[in-house]
Formats: structure tokens, sequence, C-alpha cells
């Protein structure tokens, strides 16, 4: 077990320095370089979660970027983050990310790095890159909430969403924010 945490850990101080050695990156219409302890530990979990290297880009035909996230407004309020995608980016609107609770903040961060990655939304509201996740990864979960309060919470937004998609409307009142 102590080894998993060392393991986490080193992920996330690796993760961590990459952002910080980088240059800034956000101009002033694309919000601020943002990185805190959390948000390293988030990242280190996406890491982890999706295997393989760090997503980088390629700016001005030289410099490679690492995955990074920025905070910005979104005009759109059900939107509570973006990314490129493939890409090296994850934007995380400022007023989502003040109010979310770690495992869903976890949540967003895996997710977005799913489509740093290159995967689109799936249509199987129980998978992490549906449009709205409902079920964080296991380390996200245990971040904030107790499993079995979080699975039989996954149910019943599951159901919501199938009764939504029924009646042909969003699922907008069956989870808290939509991922783009």
């Amino acid at each position: 077990m102590s080894l998993q945490r060392s393991a986490a850990r080193a992920a996330a101080l690796s993760a961590l320095a990459l952002c910080l050695c980088m240059p800034t990156l956000a101009r002033a219409d694309q919000g601020t370089t943002f990185l805190d302890e959390n948000l390293a530990t988030y990242m280190a979990i996406a890491h982890s979660y999706w295997g393989g290297p760090i997503p980088t880009c390629v700016e001005n035909g030289v410099t490679l970027v690492p995955a990074h996230a920025i905070l910005y407004d979104d005009p759109d309020p059900s939107v509570a983050a973006r990314s490129m995608q493939p890409g090296c980016e994850i934007g995380l609107d400022r007023g989502h990310w003040r109010s979310m609770r770690p495992a869903e903040a976890c949540m967003i961060v895996v997710h977005e790095w799913g489509h740093l990655l290159g995967h689109d939304h799936s249509p199987d509201p129980l998978d992490l890159m549906a449009e709205m996740p409902i079920v964080p990864p296991r380390r996200c979960a245990a971040l904030g909430h107790r499993a079995p309060r979080a699975r039989a919470s996954a149910r019943r937004a599951a159901s919501c969403v199938a009764r939504a998609k029924r009646a042909r409307r969003r699922p907008r009142a069956c989870v808290r924010h939509a991922f783009s």
C-alpha cells in the first residue's frame, strides 16, 4: 500500500515538475495556467488511469508542452471543463472548479485527460467518457465518497439519464455538471 502511495506521489510530483518547468502558456483570452497540490494529484491519477506517456503538444513547431490546466470563464454555465482533442490543455471553469468536491474534480480531470489522448464521448452514461460521467474512477471516489453510497448514487443518476433519453431531452437535472 505504501508503495502505491509513493508511486502516486512520485507521479504527482512529476506532473507538477513538468507543469512548473513549462513557459507561461496562457494568453489573456484563454485563461490562467493553474496548478496546485490537489490538481497535481488528480493529474497523477489521470495519468495512472489511462497509462502511457503524458500528453504533449508542439508549439511554434519545436516546443514540447506537457499536459497542463488553465482556469477560465466558460460562457456556457453547464460546462465545467473543456480540453483539446488530442492535445495538452485542460480548461477548468473557475466557477465550477471552486465549488466541486474532490471526487468530482478528480473525475473531471481524468475525463478531460481522456480527451487529450483522443478519446471521444461514449453513449454509455456509466462510462467515464460519457458526456456527463456519473461514476468516478476508484481512486477519485476514494478522495471524497464512500463507495457504496457513490454506487447507489450512480445507479440513480443512470436511471435518470435513461428516462431523460427516452423523453428525448438533455439529462441536465440528472447530474451536476456537463463535460466537454
